[in-house]
């Protein structure tokens, strides 16, 4: 599980269900991030997401990885805005994803401005 943004400011656990060698159902095990405390944001942080929100859109230089080989990665630009995301490959690929915000989707609390 990856910690994001979101994840910031609540308790974060995993429920698994174990199974032994034989494929044998275990009983359901719950995991906690962070010793069962909440996930912490350091203030610098928290204060780049927050112009990141008043702004209201930001990209990154990612990596994707390239299709069919998986060892070799291609430049791409995850672009972020408040109505959704896109991730463009900079070779042949062209757009790889483009999704929109449900419009349940909320920014944190901790984020508000």
């Amino acid at each position: 599980y990856l910690v994001t943004a979101d994840d910031v400011d609540t308790i974060l656990a995993v429920e698994v269900q174990p199974l032994d060698n034989r494929e044998r159902k275990g009983g359901i095990v719950k995991v906690y991030a962070n010793e069962e405390r909440k996930i912490p944001c350091d203030p610098e942080t928290k204060e780049l997401i927050k112009q990141t929100l008043s702004v209201g859109h930001v990209s990154y230089e990612v990596l994707l990885p390239a299709v069919p080989v998986l060892e070799t990665w291609e430049p791409a630009v995850l672009a972020v805005t408040r109505k959704g995301y896109s991730i463009k490959c900079n070779g042949q690929c062209g757009v790889v994803v483009t999704e929109t915000f449900q419009q349940y989707m909320a920014y944190p609390m901790w984020a508000s401005y």
